[in-house]
């Protein structure tokens, strides 16, 4: 039973589109086999006879369709149009073959009949279309039945087999009542179990459109599905109640870009924060079956990306204030030293920190306002910076006083070249509020690591050398001994 099944093929397993139905190839393969086995015994039987009455022709057209009806059914799947086509040619010939080599013109008129089957067969082997040329050719064997044409005249065949009547009318009854039921039936049987597996897939559509009408067009969720150009194909109610695409008659034309422009940059972020109408949208999509459509989800996130905002502005101002100056906004020292280390950790040769102010602080704390001395700081600050290759880092690191770092590397061309050049720029006059000012700024520098292996003690060296800075000579470089002596002094003075 299991070789009947797999070689007649009667499972209907699915095909592939550019494959053959498995019921028409098990149509053709009833028909070539119940043909072939018909053959075969026209051929037994009348083998005998044939060689009595020494009719050689009939002994060639019965083992020839029986060679043709075996050659039908090895060839059947592999080259299955082919032995369609085959099949029903071979059924011309044999009808041909019936009005050429029967004396007996009423017999021969029955033998013409067998033609009368092609169209069924053309029909559930090949379609319509064949099936109706077929239909056009039987006008053929109509013809020659209504007219009583007699063909055997043609061959001058004078003698047919004694038993030929019953092989003609045998092989009539059999094919139209064996072998085209069957076919038909195997044809029934396939299109009722089409018909039962489009009811399963029916329910499986309704079912899931149940699921869709739940997760989707019911959704408490804004839902936008767009296709593969990002063009809106189907929305939900909150997303038609969100966007206002309720109102829009033609809204599956939009693509979502243009809804949502900020979205454009972003098309193939899964996740992104987009804004609409002065709020904020989380926008997400997951990818359909077909990978040619997404579905996008949307929420309000508006608190949330306010809330963040805030926080981040917060932690923008509480790191400004952290290494800015509060009251001249300049960078601070925390801001220097930070810079320092970094350098340190990148360049391997030595530099200069020096820390400058003017001569005149005590000065100006008595005679400019606060807000003026810090007006002459920024002045300096920013003449500082403009200063072509010249200084780097620049930072407002105690009251009054400003640190830089140059990478020259002898000390004599810091002292004799470099800082004179800075101190000129420096010392030019500043207009401020209160009217014009003219500064002596004074310098104090250490060098890294020669004097400290750390830039909070090079900066500290270089303020200790700015303390011994005065207005006969006003750049200093760090030296330990004079330092000790001084904060000697300090000590005693003290006491």
């Amino acid at each position: 039973m299991r070789f009947f099944n797999s070689y007649f093929l009667l499972s209907d397993q699915h095909t592939h589109d550019n494959e053959v139905a498995h019921w028409r190839i098990s149509a053709l393969r009833i028909i070539s086999s119940l043909v072939l086995l018909l053959c075969f015994f026209v051929a037994c039987h009348t083998f005998s006879s044939a060689l009595a009455l020494k009719l050689s022709y009939i002994l060639v057209l019965t083992f020839g369709f029986l060679t043709i009806a075996g050659g039908l059914l090895l060839a059947s799947k592999r080259f299955y149009k082919q032995s369609a086509h085959a099949l029903l040619i071979a059924i011309v010939i044999a009808s041909l073959c019936m009005n050429l080599f029967l004396t007996d013109l009423e017999l021969a008129k029955v033998g013409s009949m067998y033609m009368y089957s092609c169209p069924i067969i053309a029909l559930m082997l090949l379609g319509y279309r064949t099936a109706i040329a077929y239909s056009i050719l039987n006008i053929v064997p109509f013809y020659m039945i209504v007219n009583n044409v007699d063909l055997s005249n043609v061959t001058g065949i004078a003698q047919q087999l004694p038993s030929a009547d019953l092989y003609i009318t045998g092989l009539i009854f059999l094919f139209f009542n064996i072998c085209i039921p069957l076919a038909v039936a195997r044809t029934i049987v396939a299109a009722k179990r089409l018909n039962k597996s489009m009811n399963v897939a029916n329910t499986l559509l309704r079912n899931k459109n149940e699921l869709y009408k739940t997760f989707f067009t019911e959704s408490d969720k804004a839902k936008v599905i767009v296709d593969e150009q990002f063009n809106i194909t189907d929305t939900n109610k909150c997303a038609d109640a969100l966007f206002g695409l309720s109102t829009m008659p033609r809204k599956k034309d939009i693509k979502i870009t243009a809804l949502l422009p900020s979205m454009a940059p972003y098309l193939n972020e899964i996740s992104q924060v987009v804004e609409f109408k002065e709020r904020f949208l989380r926008a997400s999509y997951s990818v359909a079956i077909n990978k040619n459509y997404r579905i996008y989800e949307f929420y309000d996130c508006t608190e949330e990306h306010v809330i963040k905002q805030n926080l981040l502005t917060a932690e923008q101002e509480n790191k400004r204030l952290k290494y800015s100056n509060p009251h001249t906004k300049l960078p601070n020292e925390h801001w220097f030293e930070l810079q320092c280390e970094r350098l340190i950790s990148k360049y391997s040769h030595g530099f200069y920190i020096v820390v400058t102010q003017t001569a005149n602080s005590e000065y100006l704390k008595l005679k400019l306002s606060q807000q003026s001395a810090q007006a002459l700081l920024i002045s300096a600050y920013k003449r500082l910076k403009a200063i072509p290759e010249g200084p780097f880092l620049c930072a407002h690191v105690a009251t009054g006083k400003l640190a830089f770092i140059i990478g020259v590397q002898g000390e004599g061309e810091v002292k004799n070249k470099v800082l004179p050049a800075i101190k000129y720029t420096l010392d030019k006059t500043y207009a401020l509020q209160s009217g014009r000012s003219q500064q002596d700024f004074l310098f104090g520098y250490a060098r890294y690591p020669d004097q400290g292996h750390s830039s909070a003690e090079v900066l500290a060296n270089a303020e200790s050398a700015l303390k011994h800075a005065n207005k006969c000579e006003p750049i200093s470089g760090y030296d330990e001994k004079r330092s000790q002596a001084f904060l000697e002094n300090t000590k005693f003075l003290c006491y």
